[in-house]
């Protein structure tokens, strides 16, 4: 059974928020987690360390004075945290049992969204620089694709398409031939994977939804 404090996707609507105002996405992650969790790593996933926040605006992401590393592509971004000692020699510590003033989130991955009357198109799915050991244990591209469509779903959209890695805005800038293979796979395997399907007159992978708000 879910804590009594989690709220529901279906509380969060985003159109209301201000421009740059950043809010805690507090629903359950810990189902999504654990479907998300690496083959042998569902035991070393621990919900308490992650958190997802959602924002509104483009362009670089600031929490307070400190850079995120997080550049927003789209409208509305939901960004996947976790939390990290301030203090290195802290490290060592389980992070559940550190002391919340030496504790910090760190912004490991994002992904970004257009909301339209009835539909929402993916446009940004993208690890933080720097954080692939963070992000080791889990899916995590997935596991975002799949906290949209849940967003989208509660609240009543009719489909979700996710844009093909060659219709990225950053596909022509500087990448090599492995940059646009990852490009790849954070866009069109992840939404295949994901139960999406191609459709050329769109070109994105669209999955509809039955929607229940």
């Amino acid at each position: 059974m879910a804590r009594k404090n989690y709220k529901t996707p279906a509380q969060y609507k985003l159109t209301d928020l201000e421009h740059d105002e950043e809010q805690p996405y507090e629903i359950d992650l810990a189902p999504l987690l654990r479907q998300s969790a690496k083959q042998n790593s569902q035991s070393r996933v621990n919900r308490l360390l992650y958190k997802a926040h959602v924002v509104k605006g483009h362009g670089s992401l600031k929490r307070g004075d400190r850079d995120t590393d997080v550049y927003r592509d789209a409208t509305y971004t939901m960004i996947l945290s976790t939390t990290i000692a301030k203090i290195k020699w802290l490290r060592w510590l389980p992070r559940v049992l550190m002391p919340s003033k030496y504790v910090c989130n760190l912004a490991l991955a994002c992904i970004g969204f257009e909301i339209n009357q009835k539909d929402i198109l993916v446009k940004q799915i993208q690890g933080v620089q720097g954080m692939k050991n963070e992000l080791k244990r889990i899916h995590w591209e997935k596991f975002l694709l799949k906290l949209v469509e849940d967003w989208a779903h509660a609240n009543g959209f009719e489909k979700i398409s996710v844009l093909k890695a060659e219709k990225n805005h950053w596909w022509h800038v500087n990448n090599s031939d492995a940059k646009k293979q990852r490009f790849k796979m954070h866009y069109d395997v992840t939404a295949k994977r994901s139960g999406f399907k191609f459709c050329p007159e769109e070109e994105c992978y669209v999955k509809r939804l039955i929607a229940t708000a």
